[in-house]
């Protein structure tokens, strides 16, 4: 939730600098040393892109603020006719084109980015209709479709509609709806959209789609840096959640299912006669919900006595602790620790408070013989999504406890176990994101294949943490785009963790000094020059692997592990 609110502040800021010069609207910061880049796309292509009073709606403007934000460049958008758009780019008035998919005459002209949406394309039919599921349901069926040829193609190929060209959306579901057409085909955005615009009641779509097309960006053939810089830009947002975040948005159009509207019927029609059994439900419901209430409660005072466990644990932990890198590194996870863990209890107090007051309320109304169905359904309404919440943030509570208590054991007695790798790299990224976010630095964890290990999960979860602290402390003096890089691969029997920063690295006379006992270049500045000689001994001790350092435009440890680490005897 925090990401997202970022990326929404990140938008709102750069479109702060969005200014109107006729039809053309600018996005990015005020100063960049790139040219900025011009995109031009369709005026009349609602809800992906359209003009309306000279604003540009849809979902491409809501996303290419965060491209530029992205890219760290300005871009020019433009919104005019789809056929003067394209060429506007052929003659170098403008570099890219929105929504534009690649067939062998456009691929002599233009090379093409893969864009930023996937388009679901969809049947529509009238409400009542119970025989048209899928394509093969199409076989003579009057089916209506626009002009463009993508559809009318695919409709070709794979079934055998009697195919009705329709003049546009509009016109064409008013076709459905009057019986000249018995389906309708089209992306289920642009569908959804029309019928939610212009209170189309007694259609629905099909579900699941008959296909999905992937979107791609436009681009004048041979400009390969242009091609490089956005796909690279457009991975990322995809990889850190930034399109899905924004698309959702725009996935608030929807369509009544017929179901539905007979469920609505149904419970009007009954009303009277289930008020006898609302009122048994309603007195078995208070009782179930009570239940759940005080069981909700006991996990929140386990959850309470595992936090004050791990206290216990933590002080105690810190009295054997001798190494000063180690208490170090031990108060920074106590730190995070309780940043992370006071919302979702904070939260879990508060809902417990209000669904036992609210149960209390309701139970009072019944005894009085006053209760109404709709504050009935209110209530349960109510109290399950309070119950959701509840566990979540319970979950959460104990999931963060059950981490720090497993970083927090001393090595010499960590359990051995198998787990999954891409857990234990989360884990430590977790404990320590309040530190990242205070020095506003991206975390990448990356992880293309499951990986299964049979070794200590506490212990490796303390080395990725001693190296997420070296960061903190020594990289990033000089660095403005600050990111911390974690990957993972499986070679034969072995596993490869590299862990990657992009800060001002480590000078090459030191290189083979930093895993010595008592090394550091900050002498006198409360570095004790431990910490790297720390992870060293547990990686190659305890887990039985191999390190190295060396500079790769910042700073690069690779870590290679067994997939089964060595067995250690008790009395070593």
């Amino acid at each position: 939730m925090l990401k997202h609110l970022v990326v929404l502040i990140a938008i709102y800021l750069y479109s702060t600098f969005a200014i109107a010069e006729e039809s053309t609207i600018i996005y990015g910061p005020e100063t960049s040393p790139l040219p900025p880049i011009r995109i031009v796309g369709d005026k009349d292509y609602a809800p992906i892109e359209w003009l309306e009073e000279g604003k540009a709606k849809g979902i491409y403007p809501s996303i290419l603020p965060e491209l530029a934000r992205t890219l760290n460049r300005k871009i020019h958008y433009q919104l005019t006719d789809w056929k003067q758009a394209q060429q506007l780019v052929l003659q170098g008035e403008a570099d890219v084109l929105t929504v534009f998919s690649p067939n062998p005459e456009r691929s002599k002209h233009y090379d093409f980015v893969d864009g930023f949406l996937r388009f679901e394309l969809s049947l529509f039919v009238r409400s009542d209709n119970m025989t048209i599921h899928n394509l093969d349901d199409l076989a003579g069926i009057r089916t209506g479709v626009s002009k463009g040829g993508y559809l009318r193609n695919l409709l070709t190929r794979n079934s055998q509609a009697e195919q009705v060209v329709i003049k546009d959306h509009l016109s064409g579901f008013q076709q459905l709806l009057n019986g000249e057409i018995d389906a309708l085909a089209t992306t289920k955005w642009v569908g959804a959209y029309i019928i939610q615009k212009h209170h189309l009641d007694g259609i629905k779509f099909v579900e699941p789609p008959i296909h999905i097309k992937p979107t791609h960006l436009g681009i004048a053939k041979g400009n390969e840096e242009l091609a490089q810089a956005l796909d690279t830009a457009i991975k990322r947002m995809h990889r850190d959640g930034t399109v899905e975040y924004l698309t959702r948005q725009w996935e608030k159009h929807e369509i009544v299912y017929l179901t539905q509207e007979r469920l609505t019927s149904i419970y009007y029609m009954l009303g009277l006669t289930l008020l006898g059994v609302l009122i048994f439900l309603a007195l078995t419901a208070i009782v179930i919900l009570k239940r759940q209430v005080n069981i909700k409660t006991l996990s929140l005072r386990q959850a309470n006595a595992q936090l004050e466990e791990t206290v216990s644990l933590l002080t105690k932990t810190q009295s054997r602790l001798v190494q000063s890198e180690k208490v170090a590194a031990l108060s920074t996870l106590v730190a995070g620790l309780s940043h992370e863990i006071n919302t979702p209890l904070g939260i879990s107090v508060t809902l417990s408070s209000v669904m036992d007051e609210e149960t209390k309320t309701l139970k009072n109304k019944v005894e009085r013989g006053n209760l109404k169905h709709q504050e009935l359904v209110q209530y349960i309404d109510e109290q399950l999504s309070s119950g959701e919440m509840l566990s979540r943030s319970l979950k959460r509570a104990v999931q963060l406890v059950n981490s720090f208590k497993r970083v927090a054991l001393d090595h010499t007695k960590a359990q051995r176990q198998t787990f999954h790798l891409a857990d234990i790299i989360n884990e430590a990224t977790t404990l320590h994101s309040s530190q990242l976010k205070q020095q506003n630095i991206e975390i990448l964890v990356t992880t293309n294949t499951p990986i299964d290990l049979d070794s200590f999960p506490g212990v490796l979860t303390e080395v990725l943490g001693h190296l997420i602290v070296n960061s903190l402390r020594h990289a990033f003096n000089d660095t403005e785009h600050r990111i911390i890089d974690i990957s993972a691969h499986q070679q034969g029997e072995m596993t490869v963790i590299e862990f990657h920063d992009n800060g001002s690295g480590i000078e090459d006379q030191y290189l083979k000094k930093v895993f010595d006992p008592f090394f550091t270049t900050q002498i006198g500045q409360g570095n004790s020059g431990l910490g790297l000689n720390f992870v060293y001994t547990l990686v190659t001790g305890l887990l039985g692997g191999e390190i190295t350092v060396e500079n790769r435009q910042g700073c690069h440890f690779t870590i290679t592990l067994p997939i089964n680490a060595p067995i250690w005897q008790e009395d070593n």
